[in-house]
């Protein structure tokens, strides 16, 4: 794709700082400010801001209209893409076949995924608030079709997140820190086996045996009435070594 053209018509300034929202509530700031959009321009921004790339106008204008035809959908577009120019016209860069956000602009998507890609590689930088972005869902109470696929990409990597922030914290001894992160991530997924590995070796490590092996024995009769499935080797594996490390009598039996 060739390079997009610069910003058309001018208002503003182009070095405003300009943060986009779709964790949690759709917003838009720009200095701090918040910028009230219609529907149709919150909709474009939000796909703009699922990733850092231009997009071609006529699968942006497809995907936002799917239900019209291409000439109605390309009218749409046009028509949201006035209206975000002229209420803030920095926010976007376009020409006649791609748009994109601004250079520089803040997506807080984006800043949760380049903290959950620091904390699964074990380089943690403790980047400001993104322990806060883990906890917000993407979009809710958007039910477009293109919101609810991207919304369970945005749902994996938080859980990804999580658990690798709980683990984070437990290692330097914040342990009620750490159960908190954990458990968050089992309130997103009631049955993700991995989560529940973390609450156990959570409570390992802070001395709490009883308490692993009674959330191990809650897990699996969950796991059982729901899915009619056992946990995993490694799950039985984890709550073994446990049991043996800490002498616990053999007439303690698991699920």
């Amino acid at each position: 794709m060739r390079e997009l053209a610069g910003h058309r018509g001018l208002k503003g300034d182009p070095t405003s700082e300009v943060v986009v929202h779709v964790l949690g509530c759709f917003s838009v700031s720009v200095n701090g400010s918040t910028v009230d959009l219609a529907p149709t321009a919150q909709r474009v921004l939000a796909l703009l801001a699922l990733d850092d790339r231009p997009r071609e106008r006529e699968l942006v204008a497809g995907t936002l209209w799917p239900d019209s035809s291409q000439t109605e959908a390309a009218a749409s577009l046009r028509t949201a893409l006035w209206r975000i120019r002229r209420r803030e016209s920095h926010l976007i860069i376009c020409d006649n076949r791609a748009i994109r956000l601004s250079p520089g602009t803040t997506v807080d998507l984006q800043m949760m995924a380049t903290g959950v890609r620091e904390l699964v590689n074990g380089e943690w930088s403790d980047t400001a608030g993104v322990d806060e972005l883990l906890k917000l869902d993407l979009l809710p109470g958007w039910y477009d079709d293109w919101v609810i696929a991207e919304r369970e990409r945005a749902r994996q990597l938080r859980l990804h997140g999580l658990e690798a922030l709980a683990r984070h914290q437990a290692a330097r001894e914040k342990f009620t820190d750490a159960l908190e992160t954990a458990l968050t991530a089992v309130r997103c997924d009631e049955l993700r086996e991995s989560a529940h590995r973390v609450v156990i070796e959570i409570h390992a490590a802070e001395g709490n045996l009883s308490e692993a092996v009674r959330h191990y024995a809650n897990f699996a009769a969950r796991l059982k009435a729901e899915l009619n499935l056992d946990p995993s080797p490694r799950m039985v594996q984890l709550i073994e070594s446990l049991m043996r490390r800490s002498h616990v009598p053999a007439m303690v039996t698991l699920p």
